[in-house]
């Protein structure tokens, strides 16, 4: 009876492991195609662009779980300025709410679907970067 229990708990974990892993290889694919869609852009993209690559991706119907899938630039202090007037041309309302004190700053570009993400796009998201950075690091 034990035996036959753990057999049962064994197979069931492997199941649910199997569709976690599937479900992470759809995301994965989902941000791939976002690289190379910028990659098609020769490395950047206008918020226009970005929106019709989301539509096409269809990310409510394709990917359940993710909320939206967005562009996040590296930008130094210098080259601010540019970008965020580049930004303002395609977005009027386009701010950043928090800058970093250093010399480098990562906001989020675009996001879509935008209507539901909207308070996400003008944060930085130097913390998470850093720790990403980290993390890289420690497993290289």
């Amino acid at each position: 009876m034990e035996r036959r229990t753990a057999t049962r708990f064994e197979a069931s974990r492997d199941q649910v492991l199997a569709l976690i892993t599937d479900r992470i290889q759809k995301y994965e694919d989902a941000m791939w195609a976002g690289v190379a869609t910028l990659e098609s852009h020769g490395g950047d993209i206008s918020h226009e662009a970005w929106r019709v690559f989301a539509d096409t991706l269809r990310i409510d119907e394709k990917y359940p779980g993710i909320s939206g899938i967005g562009v996040v630039h590296y930008v130094r202090d210098a080259a601010l300025p540019e970008y965020l007037a580049q930004r303002k041309n395609e977005r009027p309302d386009f701010s950043l709410k928090k800058q970093s004190a250093s010399d480098w700053h990562v906001p989020i570009s675009f996001i879509e679907p935008e209507l539901e993400n909207k308070a996400a796009c003008p944060f930085l998201w130097r913390h998470w970067f850093q720790i990403s950075v980290w993390m890289r690091i420690r497993l290289c």
